[in-house]
């Protein structure tokens, strides 16, 4: 293709479904943890809290787009900057464990529950475009910004209506606010890829370290083998407590 040309981006299939399933093992096994911390008050709360806000963030959130991107079929080589692959992390966690944050305050009202909402919708969007921007290719993308400010509406609202159910006992409970988070998720992936087009360019100099998307896609399944091995491991544990009963 020659400097000009526009390359829509169009929403395939696989990499939604992937990313929705990582999301929502992510999204659980941290709302179990957020859990747990509820009925700890000798600091281990503090723990628990912030295992579930890297959990959250970093699988629920950030693997989910990393691995969804990398299989996403694209014209040309791509790569992404260290930096902006990090900030994208960095933004998941840290907006993650403000909105878990809010979430536990003693009987939070109405007040905190829309502000978790708020955070944790950020840290939803912020990661997809700040991953988005990392992105180094031949190209550049271009965004309808009035379809962004919808994005970022839509994970709001999706994620205050899954932390409005986090707090209520019972694994269907969150099951429920987990998969809400993946549809927030996968919302951003499939929106963003309706919403945005790349429009090539010339050769651009290498800006900063750069990482294969192979890589980042080993890391991301890295962290969702380590999820799914504590997830059977609690499942085993739960398991063994109830036969002891």
């Amino acid at each position: 293709m020659q400097p000009g040309d526009i390359f829509p981006f169009h929403a395939g299939t696989a990499p939604i479904v992937l990313a929705f399933g990582v999301s929502v093992l992510g999204a659980y096994m941290a709302l179990r943890a957020f859990a747990r911390s509820l009925n700890l008050e000798d600091g281990s709360q503090w723990g628990y809290l912030a295992v579930s806000a890297m959990t959250l963030g970093a699988v629920g959130i950030w693997s989910a787009y990393f691995l969804g991107m990398a299989i996403y079929p694209m014209p040309m080589e791509v790569g992404y900057g260290l930096a902006g692959a990090a900030s994208a992390l960095a933004i998941a966690f840290a907006f993650s464990a403000a909105a878990l944050w809010c979430l536990r305050k003693s009987r939070p009202g109405m007040g905190w529950h829309m502000l978790a909402g708020v955070l944790a919708g950020v840290a939803v969007s912020g990661g997809y475009f700040l991953g988005m921007g990392a992105m180094r290719m031949q190209a550049y993308v271009e965004w309808d910004t009035e379809g962004m400010a919808y994005m970022l509406l839509a994970a709001v609202v999706l994620a205050t209506a899954a932390l409005s159910l986090a707090r209520r006992e019972g694994w269907r409970w969150r099951g429920g606010a987990a998969v809400l988070l993946g549809i927030a998720v996968c919302g951003q992936l499939y929106a963003g890829q309706t919403m945005g087009v790349a429009v090539f360019t010339t050769p651009r100099p290498e800006d900063g370290f750069q990482l294969d998307p192979g890589v980042l896609a080993y890391l991301a399944m890295l962290l969702v083998g380590v999820t799914l091995v504590v997830a059977l491991a609690e499942s085993r544990r739960d398991a063994a407590a109830v036969d002891g009963l």
